[in-house]
């Protein structure tokens, strides 16, 4: 079946997650609907429920602080206390202790999910917690609170990358983590694919997320491990923003090394198109964004056998790393009503989707007019961006022994984005008429010259920052991820492929 597992660590990766889960939870058709293009098995596992009832719960491990999961509970309508399914035998037999706090009253939106009738609108107000508007129900054994922290603690803060890797070394000596939470996932899988990780990467998160995946790499060989690493954007002072900087940069050097791809995104693009309105101090808002592109991008690989355009993740990482080894890579989008697409021009060009979520480098945003060096980009199109025909002739070109330049693949569906009750408004400048219901997206993954200008960029500020003890193998390793992207090209030479 080709399964996928996530893993999701932190507050803005469950944001970002929640939207992602939504959204596949909409793909099964309920009431006579027609059947989606999305193959469930490969994100949803199937299981059994208290009443013997068969249920889909999603592949995914879900990792947070003690106080971030809203209301959110880990047994949940499907299970029961006493009940137990295949996956849960591994689960804790010894006396209960029972520790009393204080609930968290569910939001109104859950509340009408929960009595089945039709939900009152979400605002950035009434978002709480990420919980406050998922629409899935997930397995016991998905939920993984990290009692040791507090969210939003000012006494024990849970912000610098050490404090999150000497968690992960001191929970994993105690339990052995991928024994516990990911085997009996993983064991579940006939064929996997891959495993989709999304992290918070420059917060403790990130310390803790480098450290499970060296282990899944150690354990799971060649496998393709996806790492979806997300970024602060917004101003913070001075201390804080080296703080997230240098976190961030440790990521990128210990995630890069062990993951198949690394792919970091911004919750603040520096240029944002006039259809897009976010406000950039809410999480539901910015992880709506990022989940339009992360879903798009990666639907290829969840598309049933008979798709066309069904693609593995390894096949994926093919296209845009072109023959190299560049494990880092940009994310781009363009979003349309799908109505008028068509007017959508210039999908020829390489450098015209309208937001990039690559966060801008510690000097600031590109250039403006200034290019790129394309390297390879990998294209995931929803709805008529162009004709299947000549997506065919131009990837086959693209892919024959004498072509040169940028290696290009891109595969088109006609399965839209979905904009769920549980989804905000961003896109509402999108049509002179009603939002519709269903978007156009187009995303790409892209190795460029633009990604090692970042790499070096954040190398060279956070070498005055680091300790003496770990600024060389940190500079040094930066600086071979960034070695990757310019062979066989320099900043001087001629860029005719681009255009």
């Amino acid at each position: 079946m080709h399964e996928i597992v996530t893993l999701q660590f932190g507050q803005q990766s469950n944001y970002l997650a929640t939207h992602f889960w939504n959204a596949q939870e909409s793909y099964f058709p309920y009431g006579g609907q027609e059947e989606s293009l999305v193959e469930h098995d490969v994100q949803f596992r199937a299981g059994i429920g208290a009443d013997g009832s068969d249920t889909y719960t999603p592949r995914t491990l879900v990792y947070d602080l003690k106080g971030a999961f809203g209301s959110l509970k880990k047994i949940n309508a499907l299970y029961d206390a006493t009940h137990e399914d295949p996956l849960s035998q591994a689960l804790w037999h010894g006396a209960p202790i029972p520790h009393k706090q204080t609930p968290i009253s569910p939001s109104s939106y859950q509340q009408h999910l929960d009595a089945g009738v039709e939900p009152p609108p979400l605002s950035t107000s009434s978002v709480r917690y990420w919980s406050d508007y998922n629409r899935v129900f997930y397995h016991p054994r998905s939920i993984v609170q990290i009692a040791e922290y507090e969210l939003q603690s000012q006494l024990v803060p849970f912000e610098k990358w050490d404090v999150g890797e000497e968690l992960f070394i001191n929970l994993d000596r105690e339990h052995d983590l991928l024994d516990r939470d990911l085997r009996p996932f993983a064991e579940e899988c006939d064929q996997m694919q891959g495993l989709q990780i999304i992290a918070d990467a420059d917060d403790a998160w990130g310390g803790f997320a480098a450290r499970y995946i060296e282990k899944i790499r150690d354990e799971y060989g060649k496998m393709s491990i996806w790492a979806w690493g997300l970024v602060e954007g917004n101003d913070a002072t001075r201390e804080k923003q080296s703080q997230r900087l240098v976190n961030s940069a440790k990521s990128l050097y210990e995630i890069a090394q062990q993951a198949s791809v690394y792919i970091p995104l911004t919750n603040k693009p520096s240029l944002l198109p006039s259809y897009v309105s976010i406000d950039p101090l809410s999480k539901w808002h910015a992880s709506a964004l990022q989940a339009t592109a992360l879903e798009s991008m990666t639907l290829p690989a969840r598309l049933r056998p008979t798709a066309e355009s069904r693609i593995s993740l390894s096949d994926l990482e093919f296209a845009f790393s072109n023959h190299g080894s560049r494990r880092v890579a940009s994310l781009g989008l363009s979003v349309a009503d799908p109505n008028v697409v068509s007017d959508k021009v210039g999908v020829d060009n390489l450098d015209n989707l309208d937001i990039d979520l690559l966060p801008s480098s510690p000097q600031g945003p590109q250039r403006l007019g200034s290019r790129s060096h394309i390297f390879g980009r990998a294209e995931s199109l929803r709805g008529a961006w162009q004709s299947q025909e000549k997506i065919q002739q131009e990837n086959t070109e693209h892919r024959s022994r004498f072509h040169s330049g940028p290696l290009v693949q891109r595969y088109q569906t006609t399965q839209l984005f979905p904009q769920l009750s549980s989804f905000p408004n961003i896109y509402s400048s999108l049509s002179a008429t009603a939002t519709p219901s269903s978007l156009a997206v187009r995303t790409s993954l892209s190795t460029s010259s633009a990604v090692a200008d970042r790499i070096r960029a954040i190398s060279g500020a956070v070498r005055r920052m680091v300790a003496i003890d770990e600024r060389e193998a940190i500079y040094n390793g930066l600086e071979e991820l960034c070695e990757e992207y310019t062979e066989g090209w320099s900043s001087g030479s001629e860029m005719d492929e681009d255009d």
